[in-house]
């Protein structure tokens, strides 16, 4: 990686439906000054108020990573901070309309390609750093959670995963934190739920913009009765497609698109760092939850 700081050299805008919403929803990329870190700027309130993509100002970790305050907060923004990791932008600005961006196609893809797009600047100052001199791990024991961090000579992401689950078994995945690798390998995974959580996801006002265009949904239990034509009314799907392993018959980007994704939710938390992680990171069965809990733990032990 690169030891100095980037911006974009233009600004490149972004329009879709946010995901736990439903609002549609502009996002725009701003080129930002050294030292300047990454802000989220909410144009839709009064005075436009902007707030810093840290661990510090994280709120909620639902089903998402949302940062704010007292007076307002901004959803899932992991995917965005994911885009912004891996292609080492430490200092830029976004503007948003609402209170969440726009979840396009459930990746960082879209994120990354119109950053590319706008085209990487390098700055003169130097990026900040935690190097793992020394092992450091987050234990939930009850949830049977954990997330270690080891010396490293190369930066590097394993994943377990097991939701006992037909295409979602036990899984194992390791990757290199290079660029070229992640916006292969990780960037374009998906995100993903349960058959099972969608109605109930929606009866505390999550997941209203989501859909079978924007998440893969695996079927995990029978739908009998009444849920047979709410789901084909609300998934525009064919009740056949029910009996599907993932609902609408929708195919996987990579045969194991769901723990590819779980490494970039995690990539995205870990940015709220805004450092870059020199280290061999292991986690198994991570969420929002525990990936937060893990950066701050992180953030505490080797800071400077």
């Amino acid at each position: 990686m690169d030891k100095y700081q980037y911006t974009i050299k233009n600004s490149i805008s972004l329009s879709g439906i946010a995901l736990h919403t439903g609002k549609k929803s502009t996002i725009t990329f701003k080129p930002s000054n050294e030292n300047s870190g990454i802000t989220f700027k909410r144009i839709d309130i009064k005075g436009s108020p902007i707030i810093k993509a840290s661990v510090e100002n994280v709120v909620s970790t639902k089903r998402g990573t949302s940062i704010g305050n007292s007076d307002f907060t901004i959803h899932t923004v992991e995917h965005i901070m994911a885009a912004l990791s891996v292609l080492s932008i430490n200092n830029i600005l976004i503007e948003v309309d609402c209170d969440e961006p726009p979840i396009m196609d459930g990746s960082s893809k879209p994120f990354c390609e119109s950053l590319l797009k706008a085209k990487l600047k390098k700055q003169n100052k130097l990026r900040e750093c935690i190097s793992i001199s020394k092992p450091l791990s987050y234990i939930d024991k009850k949830n049977d959670i954990e997330i270690h961090i080891l010396p490293s000579k190369k930066n590097r992401i394993t994943y377990i995963l097991d939701y006992g689950l037909k295409g979602l078994e036990h899984q194992e995945y390791s990757v290199d934190f290079e660029e070229n690798i992640m916006l292969k390998n990780i960037i374009p995974a998906r995100t993903f739920c349960l058959l099972s959580e969608v109605k109930e996801l929606l009866k505390v006002d999550l997941i209203k913009g989501g859909n079978i265009d924007n998440a893969i949904i695996y079927n995990d239990s029978e739908v009998l009765g009444d849920d047979v034509d709410y789901f084909v009314k609300r998934f525009k799907i064919r009740k056949s497609d029910l009996t599907k392993m993932i609902i609408g018959n929708r195919g996987l980007r990579f045969n194991n698109e769901p723990i590819r994704h779980k490494i970039l939710d995690l990539v995205g938390d870990l940015g709220l760092l805004q450092k870059q992680i020199n280290g061999h990171i292991i986690a198994s069965k991570s969420g929002h939850s525990a990936n937060i809990e893990f950066a701050r733990k992180l953030n505490i032990a080797f800071s400077v």
